[in-house]
């Protein structure tokens, strides 16, 4: 089993206080929205594959960093350009095993 912390424009996260002006900025037409809650869904879909190679960590998914957590301490981060996609997380996240 694993676990993820996703950092997302969410409900919650527009309404935490001191937070909501980063959540809630526009992002322009045509660029990448690393708040954007879709960025969550590739890593979400590449662990739930019955050959996913992972089990039992954490991992951190904010835009296009996905960080490996030990704890409290981000062990390792991959980034991407823009969104992810699933036969990108396939190639690099196996190497965390």
């Amino acid at each position: 089993m694993n676990c993820i912390a996703p950092v997302a424009r969410t409900r919650l996260t527009l309404a935490t206080p001191g937070m909501e002006a980063i959540f809630a900025a526009e992002v322009p037409e045509g660029e990448f929205d690393g708040f954007d809650p879709a960025n969550i869904a590739p890593i979400v879909a590449y662990l739930a594959q019955e050959k996913c190679p992972l089990t039992g960590k954490v991992f951190a998914v904010q835009g296009g960093a996905i960080s490996l957590l030990d704890g409290w301490t981000t062990r390792e981060t991959i980034q991407t350009e823009g969104p992810w996609e699933l036969g990108d997380l396939a190639e690099r996240l196996p190497a965390w095993n």
